[in-house]
């Protein structure tokens, strides 16, 4: 299965699952158990997870990261600095991402334990009664395999359930007068690689989920829609050298954050800056021990 296909077809099968009562009870079970609404909305609205996350996957964009694209992502996430959100920071409304691997959260929830996450959504919320509450709501979702792993103990069909699983959700206001930092390293990845899909060092496409996905999904009632898929950008860069040089990998050269101010917005926000691959095109990425600068 290609990459575009796979994408399509988790998306779809994540939102027809949410739209059963056993995908909406356990989206409750995962809501007690994250972080939940601290500065989002009175909970005495009428809200649900599971039925939220239904309408989300709907709407959402998928997107699809390549290999050399989620290894410059992990290197600069590293080091993103804490920044406040604005809704310019988000790349839709909606979006829907699947990783080519598992990416490793250490000492989650404040605890040693550490979790892998394989895709995360997002999406613009807000409260009908407090107009001030304007923020997005992000979920990460990890393979259940791993969900019974490290819940043994927990009575569940396997075959209940869709292959990535609802791990966690939290909310996170838009920059104001009672916003803090978000002080999450998961959530400063995501915001990293939000600012990277904005900038020229990434190339997004658009491709077609093959017709026999489009068709199951159609049978469903889930519309189909292009894949957004993030490749890394290459930048064509001189050697010193005169004579040909055989690399045995590609690497990434001169990379830091810049705090950088942006008239348009009004604000300063980090933008990565000089960072390019060298070596061959046909060699792997490595990721090599760096140095990372702040520069304002």
């Amino acid at each position: 299965m290609n990459k575009w296909d796979e994408v399509f077809e988790q998306q779809h099968q994540l939102w027809k699952w949410f739209g059963t009562e056993d995908g909406n009870h356990f989206a409750d079970r995962v809501l007690a158990g994250s972080i939940g609404r601290p500065e989002g909305p009175s909970n005495n609205e009428p809200w649900n997870l599971g039925n939220t996350l239904h309408q989300v996957l709907f709407q959402a964009d998928p997107f699809v990261v390549s290999d050399d694209m989620m290894t410059l992502w992990e290197a600069a996430a590293d080091d993103f600095p804490p920044e406040q959100m604005i809704p310019e920071d988000l790349i839709v409304p909606y979006g829907f991402v699947l990783l080519p691997r598992e990416r490793q959260i250490k000492e989650w929830a404040n605890q040693k334990a550490s979790i892998s996450y394989r895709a995360f959504c997002w999406h613009r919320s807000h409260s009908p009664t407090d107009p001030k509450w304007q923020g997005v709501g992000v979920g990460i979702f990890i393979h259940m395999d791993d969900y019974l792993k490290r819940n043994p103990n927990q009575n569940i069909t396997r075959s209940w359930f869709p292959d990535l699983i609802i791990e966690h959700w939290e909310p996170f206001l838009f920059h104001n007068e009672r916003v803090k930092l978000p002080k999450n390293r998961w959530m400063r990845e995501i915001q990293a690689f939000w600012r990277l899909t904005q900038q020229y060092v990434t190339t997004p496409s658009k491709a077609t989920p093959s017709r026999p996905s489009r068709r199951r999904a159609e049978r469903d009632g889930f519309k189909s829609k292009d894949v957004v898929v993030v490749t890394l950008r290459r930048k064509s860069r001189p050697t010193a050298s005169t004579g040909t040089v055989d690399w045995s990998h590609q690497w990434i050269v001169n990379k830091h954050w810049r705090n950088q101010w942006y008239p348009s917005l009004g604000t300063h926000r980090y933008k990565y800056i000089d960072t390019y691959v060298k070596g061959p095109e046909d060699k792997p990425l490595i990721r090599k021990d760096r140095v990372f600068d702040v520069r304002r």
